[in-house]
């Protein structure tokens, strides 16, 4: 039986688009009799799919929100373990692989790096990345060890990927092409809507929120 451990980075919204890949590769391995353990976010809230994994026997380890500036401001004065790694240790132990999930390509860096330092093997999803959010350098040389150093880089799709081996300054030798899952048929032929001659019909596969899905429908 292999070990598993699946951290959603995201820090933002109690669910994305972007948590469907991991969710649907979690849910088959913990039923095919792999232990598979869940790093989520503590939202406040009852979140379906999250209540589907432990329904599945997934381990559902939910952590607190992201360190407040204060809070982080007074690590500094007195340290202690950071926040992911301590996190990583402490759900991750004994586990064959990490899986970091990202809505972008770069806000899993923290637990990639995380991952490094606990010595775990990790793997990296990637659901997205803009033109209108470029790395420093220094970010972008962590950034591409980071990469360089993950068992693999799952990017959603080849301009993702080629977008991002130039943020990084890096060939990303270890990337891969996956596709996010879909429920409609290859050959699907919805019905044209009956009523369109009295106005305009609109059909859109993402939410009209320009910042995430307008100028990522180039990607």
């Amino acid at each position: 039986m292999r070990k598993y451990l699946f951290i959603a980075a995201n820090e933002g919204t109690n669910w994305g688009g972007s948590e469907l890949l991991w969710s649907s590769a979690a849910e088959k391995l913990v039923r095919r009799g792999d232990e598979v353990r869940v790093s989520v976010r503590d939202f406040g809230e009852s979140i379906p799919i999250v209540e589907l994994l432990c329904s599945a026997g997934c381990q559902i380890f939910y952590r607190r929100p992201r360190p407040s500036f204060i809070s982080r401001l007074i690590r500094k004065i007195f340290p202690h373990p950071e926040y992911w790694l301590e996190h990583v240790r402490s759900v991750g132990n004994g586990v064959d692989l990490v899986v970091i999930s990202q809505g972008s390509n770069s806000d899993g860096l923290p637990w990639m790096e995380a991952s490094r330092a606990a010595g775990y093997k990790y793997a990296v999803i990637v659901q997205s990345a803009s033109v209108y959010s470029w790395p420093n350098d220094e970010l972008a040389i962590r950034l591409a060890e980071s990469y360089e150093n993950a068992s693999a880089g799952y990017f959603v799709s080849q301009a993702i990927l080629d977008l991002s081996r130039r943020q990084f300054a890096s060939p990303l030798p270890n990337a891969k092409i996956v596709r996010n899952p879909f429920n409609v048929r290859f050959d699907a032929r919805p019905a044209w809507p009956i009523d369109s001659a009295d106005g305009i019909a609109l059909a859109c596969v993402g939410r009209l929120e320009v910042n995430s899905k307008g100028h990522d429908l180039l990607l």
